[in-house]
């Protein structure tokens, strides 16, 4: 729509030009009309001139009559000036300058094709204009001006095909900054809304800094009164688990990065299954509803993220799964090894994602849940892509939601 405003304001400029030109021409043939040997009918000149822009002004506003009054406007331009010619000795008037002109506008207005055309009609209006008036000791001045005329085509159609490659140019790298500039301004939001977080994270997380040591306490109170039995022993060290993991999110959090040991290099491929086990045992207990089912391949390889990190991803998607069927639908988890990735994939038969939230599922603050925050699928994202993975969303069989962790296996099969 721009562009198409921007266009109308060039060729209403130059209609105007046209306008002016054609005014100025006739108006200085009728003062000089005794030299010139012209009489009142040059006034007509002007009066073709005015309604080239009276036109224009009129049918502006009008697509279709607007267009197709700026291309008769060339056309009656080109007139007025071999009108104005034909009044002041043809080939030989000084007004053949006009035909240079209207070559020279063009140029703003038409494709290559339309100068070609504007040149091609500048010539022909020339000879038939002189064959009216007659060619006799004048072929070689109109082999001159017609010379000219061409010479000045080919000049302004290089020119301008210049211009318009130059303009092309600029256009792709001001698309390229928009984009970029649109990028930077998603980023933008999103830290925004990470950082209008941030206090209340810092605070949540010391908070269960302190809760920390409270639960160690109660749990030790705990563990001296059950009796000793191997299920008396599993509660309690599933108790102390869970404490541990608390303190060590607390730990990330407040503490200087790497804090939780993230820096390490790789997982060993049993450990990563390990945990995928041990996350899918933790959310059955949460949901005993959901069907689960677990499908960990053998000889799982070692990849390149840090276990605290493929936790809290592989518990951030599984949880989202379970409340996706509402606590009772099926979830399933499954390990592929692709070469490249040690793929986790995680599987709910619930209704899926809408088409219209795919593309901002991974967003911070977006959420299609009543009470969600919209940060875990985002926080989940940026960890995995940190250490080199990725976070995917996939649409399985049947209309479900299917989630793919891709976690990167450092070097190659051989070199393993």
């Amino acid at each position: 729509m721009a562009g198409r405003f921007r266009g109308t304001i060039v060729l209403d400029r130059v209609s105007l030009i046209r306008h002016v030109a054609l005014c100025a021409a006739a108006l200085t043939a009728y003062f000089a009309r005794q030299e010139l040997r012209v009489g009142n009918s040059v006034l007509w000149i002007v009066a073709l001139a005015a309604v080239l822009n009276l036109q224009v002004a009129l049918f502006s506003g009008r697509p279709r009559l607007g267009t197709i009054a700026r291309r008769l406007s060339p056309l009656l331009g080109l007139g007025g000036w071999l009108g104005l010619m034909h009044l002041t000795g043809g080939v030989r008037s000084p007004f053949i300058a006009g035909l240079w002109l209207e070559i020279i506008l063009s140029a703003l207005t038409t494709s290559l094709p339309g100068i070609a055309l504007v040149t091609a009609a500048t010539v022909a209006g020339l000879w038939t204009e002189q064959g009216i008036l007659g060619t006799e000791g004048l072929l070689l001045p109109l082999a001159l001006q017609t010379g000219f005329l061409l010479a000045t085509g080919g000049v302004t159609a290089f020119l301008a095909q210049r211009s318009r490659q130059s303009q092309n140019e600029l256009a792709d790298r001001l698309a390229a900054l928009q984009q970029r500039l649109g990028a930077l301004e998603k980023e933008l939001d999103q830290s925004r809304a990470l950082g209008a977080l941030g206090q209340g994270v810092a605070r949540l997380a010391h908070g269960y800094k302190n809760t920390v040591h409270s639960l160690r306490g109660f749990a030790k109170l705990i563990e001296t009164r059950l009796a000793e039995s191997k299920e008396s022993h599993k509660l309690t060290e599933g108790l102390r688990t869970a404490i541990d993991r608390l303190e060590e999110m607390a730990h990330t959090t407040l503490g200087p990065p790497g804090a939780s040991g993230e820096g390490a290099l790789r997982s060993h491929g049993t450990a990563t299954v390990s945990t995928v086990e041990e996350v899918a045992r933790e959310m059955a207990a949460a949901f005993p509803l959901i069907k689960w089912s677990l499908a960990l391949g053998p000889n799982p390889p070692a990849v390149s993220v840090p276990l605290p990190v493929i936790r809290e991803i592989v518990t951030i998607v599984v949880r989202n799964a379970a409340e996706a069927v509402s606590g009772e639908g099926e979830v399933a988890i499954e390990t592929v090894p692709t070469g490249r990735t040690l793929e986790i994939r995680v599987r709910d038969s619930g209704p899926g994602v809408p088409e219209s939230s795919r593309e901002r599922i991974f967003e911070p603050g977006f959420t299609t849940k009543p009470d969600g925050h919209g940060l875990g699928l985002y926080l989940a994202r940026r960890l995995l892509e940190s250490s080199g993975g990725l976070l995917r969303l996939e649409t399985a069989t049947g209309g479900a939601t299917l989630f793919s962790i891709q976690l990167p296996v450092p070097g190659t099969w051989s070199e393993r």
